[in-house]
């Protein structure tokens, strides 16, 4: 068999047995008081029993809430309802997304800076066009009113 080995020649503690801990240290030191004793014995055959897996798949979890990703569809929404909307950006590239408020497409604003000089200058006049001529009112003095006096009703 082998000889046996006494508790001083034992490992401070051996790895990955973390129940074993308590047991050497009271077969090291000698048991202080009954209590600590016991405590260290059942610590140390829980080893022997299986545990229960600690970390569950990938798939499961142990706490649903709020914050959990959407996957399939939204399963949960945090302010009210969200609409389909399309967004649409600087490059013509479009994007469904979900938005707070009803509306079919969403523009992304276009940097000027990165247009040429043709084309800025024709979205500026697009979307600041020039100042209306004031209208000159049309008044009725050089009009001979007796010349459509047979019109009028007596």
């Amino acid at each position: 068999m082998g000889t046996p080995v006494s508790p001083q020649e034992l490992s401070p503690c051996p790895q990955g047995v973390p129940g074993l801990c308590p047991l050497l240290r009271v077969l090291r030191e000698g048991p202080e008081s009954p209590a600590c004793a016991g405590m260290a014995a059942s610590r140390a055959l829980s080893v022997l029993y299986p545990r229960a897996v600690s970390r569950l798949p990938l798939a499961a979890s142990t706490r649903s809430n709020s914050n959990r990703a959407s996957v399939s569809h939204l399963h949960r929404q945090h302010y009210g309802r969200l609409y389909p909307v399309l967004l649409v950006g600087t490059d013509g590239s479009t994007t469904r997304l979900r938005y707070q408020e009803p509306k079919r497409i969403l523009m992304l604003p276009l940097d000027s800076t990165t247009l040429p000089e043709a084309e800025r200058r024709a979205r500026l006049r697009r979307h600041f066009p020039s100042k209306p001529k004031p209208k000159t009112e049309e008044t009725f003095e050089g009009i001979d009113l007796e010349t459509y006096k047979q019109f009028w009703k007596k």
